[in-house]
């Protein structure tokens, strides 16, 4: 794993789009987005511009208020939206799809990890010339999850690994960048709800492409979000499916 302290950097000018799926946000998401959304780029250089992509995936609330106050924060941000709720894996595709910079990172819309391991996958992409950066998150992210979903992320590790073969037991975690040259890999997932990331793993792993996996912390006070029973049933058989794909 690649590991490093935040350290100043230069690199040439380029762009970054930073990628939100949304589904029925809670609290006051709008002005969350708002606030971690400009701690990051006030950690960029001058030379790195930054969009950001929103993407609508059927929430059953109103949105546009929120909507209406990220814009007007960030005009040069993107919307998009569909009626029907079809999950975080269609929703990233759509993002992705959108997407016109150089590189691209996708996380979760309460941008749950450090403004300094955002920062820092920008270095490894723009700087170190990495195609694909992977987060892996810190102990300290499984102490308030639910007994069973602990169980379960433990269960996904072991495969990961020892069967998929893939270089990291950490596929699920919310923070991922890559090049765009690599878009139309990321396009090739038929996933629609939250195991896209480990179909996308392996598509990279059958092209060879080289996945450096990075340390990453989980933001204080964060509130992670619990998966029902049933959705974690379906996205085990989802997961039977990529496992036993050609």
């Amino acid at each position: 794993m690649v590991n490093f302290g935040i350290r100043p950097f230069t690199i040439s000018s380029s762009t970054l789009d930073i990628i939100l799926p949304i589904y029925n946000p809670k609290g006051d998401w709008s002005q969350d987005i708002i606030r971690q959304y400009t701690k990051f780029i006030k950690s960029l250089p001058q030379d790195v511009t930054s969009q950001l992509i929103m993407v609508n995936d059927g929430s059953t609330e109103n949105l546009e208020a929120g909507q209406a106050l990220i814009s007007q924060a960030f005009p040069e941000s993107s919307w998009l939206s569909y009626s029907e709720n079809k999950g975080k894996g269609h929703a990233l595709r759509v993002g992705v799809a959108s997407s016109t910079s150089d590189y691209l990172i996708y996380t979760d819309y309460d941008f749950p990890y450090t403004t300094s391991s955002m920062r820092d996958f920008v270095e490894l992409l723009h700087v170190q010339d990495m195609l694909v950066i992977v987060g892996h998150r810190d102990v300290a992210y499984y102490k308030d999850l639910p007994w069973f979903r602990v169980k379960v992320s433990h269960y996904l590790k072991t495969i990961n690994t020892s069967i998929l073969g893939l270089n990291t037991d950490d596929t699920q975690c919310g923070l991922k960048g890559f090049h765009h040259s690599l878009k139309d890999m990321f396009l090739e997932t038929k996933t629609n709800r939250f195991l896209i990331d480990i179909e996308f793993m392996r598509i990279l792993k059958k092209a060879d492409i080289e996945v450096t996996v990075y340390d990453v912390h989980s933001r204080p006070g964060v509130v992670m979000s619990t998966l029902g029973f049933r959705t974690i049933i379906s996205e085990l058989w989802n997961y039977s499916k990529i496992l036993f794909s050609t």
